[in-house]
Parts: C-alpha cells; sequence; structure tokens
C-alpha cells in the first residue's frame, strides 16, 4: 500500500508542476507592461 501511496504523490506533485509550468507560459505569452 505504501508504494501506491508514493505513486500517487508523485502523479500529484508531477501534475502540479504540470499546471504551474503551464501557468507561467501563460503568463509569459501575455505581453508585459
Amino acid at each position: 500500500m505504501r508504494k501506491w501511496r508514493f505513486i500517487s504523490d508523485q502523479m500529484i506533485l508531477s501534475l502540479r508542476s504540470e499546471t504551474c509550468s503551464m501557468l507561467m507560459l501563460r503568463w509569459a505569452m501575455q505581453p508585459g507592461p
């Protein structure tokens, strides 16, 4: 069971980092002041 907990934690971490990079990309694409 601990292995599955670890795998789910890794999936959540990868999802979080992916969303963060997407947000950063969108912010970078916006014309800055």
